[in-house]
């Protein structure tokens, strides 16, 4: 994850919402679903996809 990603409190939120959700079995495009239905948006402040959170994953891993 970028530094300026990191230190964002709702980056660090989302990264581990998706990381429980992945790991309760959710598919990326369902995280995604989610994250965007809670009000999380990228660092961009778009909407997420699936390869974003596929990203975010793996950043924050």
């Amino acid at each position: 994850m970028q530094e300026n990603a990191r230190v964002n409190v709702q980056n660090r939120q989302a990264a581990q919402l998706a990381a429980l959700l992945r790991a309760n079995g959710a598919t990326l495009r369902a995280i995604a679903d989610q994250l965007n239905q809670s009000g999380y948006r990228t660092r961009y402040g778009k909407e997420f996809h699936s390869m974003g959170v596929q990203r975010l994953l793996l950043k924050a891993a």
